[in-house]
């Protein structure tokens, strides 16, 4: 084999493993496509797309507000050392005293 062929196959093997060695876990999309819901989403419609609430609270003008919370973790590991990076985004859901989706918002937890 050549200097050159045997060079480009280290490169990619190289590049195969330090790749391979990148993990990123989310358990959610961050609320992708929330937009859509306003206004017309009951608590059933989030219940089914996103699950249980982590937490709920009443409104005193009625209705409740849920929150859900997302934690993505990202790895890199190279020969040196390994960095693990956590972020959490928190998506909460306000609804109308019948139950509609009326706003929501994403901030950091």
């Amino acid at each position: 084999m050549s200097k050159r062929v045997t060079f480009a196959l280290a490169l990619i093997l190289s590049v195969a493993v330090i790749g391979g060695c990148t993990k990123r876990v989310y358990t959610d999309p961050y609320g992708a496509g929330l937009g859509n819901l306003l206004n017309r989403a009951t608590q059933d419609d989030i219940v089914k797309k996103y699950g249980p609430p982590a937490s709920k609270q009443a409104l005193s003008v009625g209705g409740e507000v849920w929150a859900y919370d997302y934690r993505s973790t990202t790895t890199t590991a190279t020969q040196e050392q390994t960095n693990t990076a956590t972020q959490c985004v928190r998506i909460i859901f306000v609804f109308d005293k019948d139950g509609i989706l009326r706003d929501y918002r994403r901030e950091r937890c």
